[in-house]
């Protein structure tokens, strides 16, 4: 495949309605994850889970959950099924539409698994000092910034490229 095929199948996708679809939905979901974190509840002193359970759970040797793995292989099954089939010809905008969403869950994906990860840590910093919990809680409003910072910043790289091409 040549440069020239990518470039025109580039152009094909952002001239097709579904590159404004992929931007809608990448927008939607930056604004949801700014909710979130707005309307965290461990950021805002609500409610959390018991600190013993919390502390078991932070201290497993496996954190990740069937979430994560399942989101994470859904999102290598895109960009490698879009990369395939990018060389059929008529398929190449749909085949960049699933390279720029699998792309997209496996940036953004791992940042989700750091927050449920701090949040964790704040539920099970809650028994120790308030340095404790003053540092997790540093942690956990890191961690949604960096999940909203990737979002808005993949949300505006995809904006540019549809309106540049």
């Amino acid at each position: 495949m040549r440069m020239e095929q990518v470039m025109s199948s580039f152009r094909d996708l952002c001239d097709h309605p579904l590159a404004w679809a992929l931007l809608a939905a990448a927008a939607l979901k930056a604004i949801a994850s700014t909710v979130h974190y707005l309307r965290c509840p461990m950021m805002r002193c609500g409610e959390f889970p018991p600190p013993e359970l919390a502390r078991r759970l932070v201290e497993a040797p496996l954190l990740h959950s069937p979430r994560f793995l399942l989101t994470m292989t859904l999102g290598l099954a895109l960009s490698i099924g879009g990369l395939y089939t990018l060389a059929h010809p008529g398929y190449g905008a749909f085949a960049l539409a699933a390279i720029v969403v699998g792309v997209f869950i496996m940036v953004v994906e791992p940042s989700q698994l750091s927050i449920d990860e701090n949040r964790l840590r704040v539920a099970a910093a809650q028994t120790r000092d308030h340095e404790h919990e003053a540092l997790a809680l540093d942690r956990l409003r890191g961690a949604h910034l960096e999940r909203i910072g990737l979002e808005w910043m993949l949300t505006a790289a995809l904006g540019v490229m549809v309106w540049l091409y």
